[in-house]
């Protein structure tokens, strides 16, 4: 995983203790790319946190912190998805960001 401490910490801050998994994936789980932005993909039970205001207010807590680009994607567990949605989900190199 590509990410200095700084962002590793502000990721921990803004992300740390959410309920569910939290995992990055676009080129920062890719070592031989360089550059980008970074790719959250937050999967939550809880139908209240997956909405558009949710993914504004973290995205911009993660930006006060952190003058980064983020974009986050905010999903249901994978019984939950739409097929469109698990499709989407089984294409991307994922990778867990705390345990």
């Amino acid at each position: 995983m590509r990410l200095n401490v700084s962002q590793q910490n502000a990721l921990k801050q803004v992300f740390g203790n959410l309920p569910g998994e939290v995992f990055l994936f676009g080129s920062r789980v890719d070592m031989n790319r360089k550059g980008g932005d970074i790719d959250i993909l937050w999967i939550t039970d809880i139908k209240e946190n997956r909405t558009l205001k949710k993914e504004m207010e973290l995205t911009i807590q993660f930006q006060k912190i952190l003058d980064e680009r983020l974009d986050l994607l905010i999903l249901p567990p994978v019984d939950q998805m739409t097929n469109s949605e698990r499709a989407f989900c089984s294409s991307l190199k994922i990778q867990r960001l705390f345990e």
